[in-house]
């Protein structure tokens, strides 16, 4: 791997991960929140939303509310990416038990179901969606260390991975899409509990990269649950973190296992 990619997770891994993790118990609400949003689209998107998304769509940007699509043309400053692009997604590209790293991965085409590798954001749609390839997500479960997964311990925590190959444009559509987005929905209110989004600082490896840092309000405390979306040529790897039920986390490892998630596409990416 270069030098310099090197040097970026370095950089990387000393970027703290706590706030993001944080563990109250309501954590695993966070989850069901999520899961409960996704199958019920937009829940009460305000007139101040419609109005930023005007504003998106007339800078054209792609993005979408609920069942209403918005397709404005092609981001035309971005070029297409290259015509050896891959066109399927090998297990390679994903962390697995076999790295000895302390995990369990479950990989499977998709992604079915709830896909939980971005926010809601208002029930947004995504750019790119019409230039998919191929998609496949993987379901991580980590281990404070590789002995405690080997015992049957209780797991330190879990992410969901999705890989998406696209055709042309499709994965510039999808990070500019996200950025509009969370622009378009700062906050919502889903079953009288507030969820804040924001662009994290977080810089990451890649072609280009975007943190949403979601940021639910219980009453017990606030929960944070970072996304992170990486970019290497026409494959996006976007994925979210979460503690095991709301127990206390390692930050260390946790930071550890985000860096291994994204130097694995990466190095995947770059030999395809």
């Amino acid at each position: 791997m270069p030098s310099d990619l090197n040097q970026m997770f370095q950089q990387l891994g000393r970027d703290s991960v706590a706030d993001f993790l944080a563990s109250p118990s309501d954590v695993r609400r966070a989850g069901t929140r999520r899961t409960r949003v996704r199958r019920a689209g937009i829940a009460g998107a305000g007139a101040a939303c419609v109005a930023a998304l005007a504003l998106m769509f007339n800078a054209g940007l792609p993005l979408s509310l609920g069942s209403t699509p918005i397709q404005p043309g092609a981001i035309s400053s971005v070029p297409s990416g290259p015509a050896n692009a891959p066109s399927t997604i090998a297990d390679s590209a994903f962390l697995t038990a076999a790295d000895s790293f302390g995990e369990a991965t479950t990989i499977e085409d998709g992604p079915s179901g709830d896909d939980e590798s971005l926010p809601n954001l208002c029930g947004a749609t995504f750019g790119g969606t019409s230039q998919v390839v191929a998609a496949r997500v993987g379901r991580l479960t980590y281990h404070r260390t590789p002995t405690d997964a080997a015992n049957g311990y209780t797991p330190e925590g879990s992410v969901y991975t999705r890989i998406t190959l696209f055709s042309g444009d499709g994965a510039q559509q999808l990070l500019a899409s996200v950025r509009a987005a969370v622009a378009a929905c700062p906050t919502e209110t889903v079953s009288s509990v507030q969820h804040d989004y924001a662009l994290g600082t977080t810089t990451l490896p890649g072609d280009d990269s975007v943190t949403v840092v979601e940021t639910s309000h219980y009453a017990s405390g606030n929960v944070e649950t970072p996304f992170y979306v990486v970019r290497s040529g026409t494959a996006v790897l976007a994925f979210s973190m979460a503690s095991w039920e709301g127990l206390p986390i390692d930050e260390q490892r946790a930071a550890e296992v985000r860096d291994r998630v994204i130097e694995r596409f990466l190095t995947w990416a770059s030999q395809n």
